[in-house]
């Protein structure tokens, strides 16, 4: 092995996951389709299924210590997904060397291919305890990696007294540095609506809302026009759409329990929303019986819910159009956020605005921007004690 590959790095990044994705149920930008194929899938399994091999047999001896009925679980699964204390699962991305030594095409493309191999196949060996429910080597993007989404309700089913060990206790995970998130600036923000103007009322609606909401891409896709009362502003957001190729389009509850919530909209975001139900309302009618009614806002042409991957694909190729930048669609929901906490929002009311399950995930997120704010505030103490400078 040359002294190049020897000094080849390591890294580990802890992600939120998405199961579809990694199994190529839908496809982003980055994946190019036509090396698909040569995707290397080391492990497959429904996680609802292992978490029953895991936990039924502790789970029924839990439920039969419990006197009362309301304090028994029917479903650990459920109970973690609905629950706010544990995610499901979590995903671990492996990937040697960066884009410039180990990217598509480059010398040690082939090595970084077989260092993963290696890694994954003696996994199991070097963590037998460790429960993998999903693993995946992504030979289709630009750089390799491997990917894996481990049980991470061990300790909680401890706490419950369900489990007397953890059996996962001896493995430690390294974590790796978040991403810096890409967010428009109040100048970008601004240009950006003005571009709007010039798009499909469709488009600047969504992406108006989007903005002004902070809600997430299948939130918004699952909104109904009677989730808006007009007369008070106020959303009710308690539904998403999403999509897997097993599926395809289909309506689900919110991500976490929090997540069902009420927002309050402007004056102008109402007023593009009843300008789009007009038009909505005049299509429905041109078209007749071709338009198939569930009351969405965002559909396809004939009344059927979008295809999540719909806006993403608009937006690039506007921003593209525009020589605009592309950070994603995501990004307004950073923004909203940036611009709650800039204002002053204390982190428990944008956690409830942004839905999510614990104040500490926003935290969590966001954390620098709060302590930006807290600098700020030290400031504004400073100069409103600075008797000299007053005085001068």
């Amino acid at each position: 092995m040359s002294n190049d590959v020897k000094a080849l790095s390591i890294s580990f990044r802890s992600d939120d996951g998405c199961i579809e994705h990694n199994n190529r149920d839908f496809f982003t930008d980055n994946v190019d389709k036509s090396r698909t194929p040569n995707n290397i899938t080391y492990v497959k399994r429904d996680l609802r299924e292992l978490y029953h091999e895991l936990f039924d047999e502790a789970l029924a001896e839990y439920n039969a210590k419990q006197s009362r009925p309301d304090r028994q679980i029917p479903d650990y699964y459920e109970h973690i997904r609905k629950g706010k204390k544990e995610k499901l699962f979590q995903e671990i991305i492996v990937m040697f060397g960066n884009s410039d030594n180990c990217g598509v095409g480059s010398e040690n493309w082939e090595t970084a291919v077989k260092l993963l191999d290696e890694y994954m196949r003696e996994f199991e060996k070097r963590n037998p305890n460790l429960k993998v429910f999903n693993a995946v080597m992504h030979l289709d993007e630009a750089m390799v990696h491997y990917l894996s989404f481990i049980s991470t309700v061990i300790d909680y089913a401890i706490k419950m007294d369900m489990l007397s060990d953890n059996p996962c206790r001896r493995v430690t995970i390294p974590k790796g540095g978040k991403k810096e998130r890409k967010i428009l600036s109040i100048q970008e923000t601004e240009e950006f609506l003005k571009l709007l103007e010039t798009a499909p009322l469709k488009w600047r609606t969504f992406f108006t809302l989007d903005i002004y909401s902070g809600m997430r891409r299948g939130e918004m896709l699952g909104l109904e026009w009677k989730d808006i009362d007009f007369e008070t502003g106020v959303v009710h957001i308690q539904r998403t759409s999403n999509y897997t190729k097993a599926r395809g389009i289909y309506t689900d509850t919110t991500k976490t329990e929090n997540s069902v919530r009420f927002i309050k909209l402007p004056p102008e975001v109402l007023a593009i929303l009843e300008q789009f139900r007009a038009e909505q309302e005049s299509e429905k009618q041109r078209l007749g019986s071709k338009w198939i009614e569930n009351d969405r806002l965002f559909t396809k042409w004939n009344g059927l819910p979008m295809n999540p991957q719909t806006p993403y694909g608009w937006l690039k190729e506007f921003c593209e159009k525009h020589n605009f930048p592309f950070y994603g669609i995501h990004q307004y929901r950073h923004l909203h956020a940036s611009l709650l906490i800039g204002a002053g929002i204390d982190p428990t009311t944008v956690s409830g605005i942004l839905g999510h399950s614990q104040v500490s995930t926003s935290l969590n997120i966001y954390g620098h921007m709060f302590r930006e704010n807290q600098v700020k505030a030290c400031n504004a103490v400073a100069e409103a004690l600075d008797f000299k400078k007053r005085g001068a």
